[in-house]
């Protein structure tokens, strides 16, 4: 069944220690209540002599920039930095940071940003002070896929039919043990496949226990994962 997609199921996080080797992310959350999204298109349109006076357009580049607005709230360690006066009265460097939208499906776009039009005071003497922020990606940003390409227990069906954004599985077996084949869908990720408390490789057999069999297989890619979970019935 179709599922609407809320805007708080989206993660955004921001690098509060952009001049560390190792970044500190912050949930960007707390006191924002709006997030809009704008890729900026660069369009091209050209009319040619054969064209009858009709154009045709082109897109020939972009750039993603996220516009946050709310409330400012001390304390919390985004807003702490976003609005901070090392951020907010300097240039170059200092607006620059790294962040990265973790997605519903769970799926993680990274990229380098700069923090543009920081308005960290503003609004009527007894209101909330209002506060707004652009965070501009530079360049493409990357995609961490933490999501399977394949999943396969022996000639077992799933159900529901394997679907990569789909986590929960059953099974019946009908013999005491199947192979498990798991493949990720980035080539960077790994693949660990855990039947009750045993590993397996991919490729390898499970052995089933009579009863409900709880195999996890896991997809890490850098400091992301996500779980597929498939219960295995088997009747000895």
């Amino acid at each position: 069944m179709p599922e609407i997609v809320l805007n708080y199921d989206y993660v955004l996080q921001i690098n509060t220690t952009p001049e560390a080797e190792t970044g500190t992310y912050a949930d960007v959350k707390k006191g924002f209540d709006n997030i809009a999204e704008a890729l900026n298109e660069v369009v091209e349109q050209s009319s040619y002599l054969g064209d009858g006076g009709y154009g045709s357009s082109e897109v020939t580049g972009g750039q993603l920039i996220l516009t946050l607005t709310g409330k400012r709230y001390t304390g919390d360690p985004a807003q702490d930095y976003i609005f901070s006066d090392a951020v907010y009265y300097n240039w170059g460097k200092a607006r620059k940071t790294d962040a990265r939208l973790i997605c519903p499906d769970g799926s993680v776009i990274s990229c380098p940003v700069t923090l543009a039009k920081v308005t960290r005071s503003g609004g009527a003497a007894n209101s909330s002070t209002a506060v707004s922020v652009e965070v501009h990606f530079n360049g493409k940003p990357a995609i961490i896929d933490t999501r399977l390409a394949s999943l396969q227990i022996g000639s077992l069906g799933l159900t529901p039919a394997f679907d990569p954004d789909v986590l929960q599985y059953t099974a019946t077996a009908t013999s005491s043990s199947d192979s498990i084949t798991a493949a990720a869908q980035d080539s960077n990720a790994t693949v660990a496949i855990v039947n009750g408390s045993a590993s397996v490789t991919s490729g390898g057999d499970a052995t089933w226990v009579s009863g409900k069999n709880t195999v996890k297989i896991t997809v890490t890619n850098e400091s992301f994962t996500r779980t597929y979970t498939v219960i295995v019935t088997y009747n000895s």
